[in-house]
């Protein structure tokens, strides 16, 4: 929890007086995040008992140093998948389950729009992206989240994966 958004949440949960658990791959880049917080490298280094009111997951392979490879694309994949069910193990085994849950791990790239705006739609019900289009009529691209959709529907359906290069 220590990348471009993990870190500034330790701030400002830390600041708001909360006490805060880093779980850090890394410990030398917790090192520069602002005390109060308790530092772990691993899940099982929390005791059952450990009171735990929220978890924030936004670990995962880093999705904006290099080209969207097939290997790129399958180890961001993988981690979000590994690290989310470390977390329902985690929860699972807590004597005193945490009230809320936030999975927040990035698994897309809206691609380099410089002061472009885009418009998102949200679904109603989970709150998931279901797709976005820039402001500008002149811009042709638009993304879908096929997630949200039965496999069914959209597995013969012609798409083009966005793999960085084509930014």
């Amino acid at each position: 929890m220590i990348g471009f958004i993990g870190r500034r949440l330790v701030q400002a949960l830390t600041v708001a007086g909360n006490q805060v658990i880093v779980l850090a791959r890394n410990p030398a880049k917790a090192a520069t995040l602002n005390p109060p917080f308790r530092l772990i490298t691993g899940l099982s280094q929390l005791p059952d008992d450990t009171a735990v009111d929220a978890i924030v997951n936004l670990a995962g392979e880093p999705i904006a140093n290099g080209l969207w490879t097939v290997g790129k694309r399958h180890r961001i994949l993988a981690s979000r998948l590994r690290m989310t069910g470390n977390v329902v193990r985690l929860i699972k085994r807590l004597t005193r389950k945490p009230a809320v849950l936030i999975n927040a791990s990035a698994i897309g790239w809206y691609g380099l729009q410089g002061d472009e705006t885009l418009t998102t739609w949200h679904c109603g019900q989970c709150g998931c992206t279901s797709h976005w289009l820039p402001r500008d009529p002149a811009y042709a691209r638009m993304g879908v989240n096929l997630r949200l959709f039965d496999p069914a529907v959209w597995e013969p359906l012609p798409r083009r994966f966005i793999d960085g290069a084509s930014w």
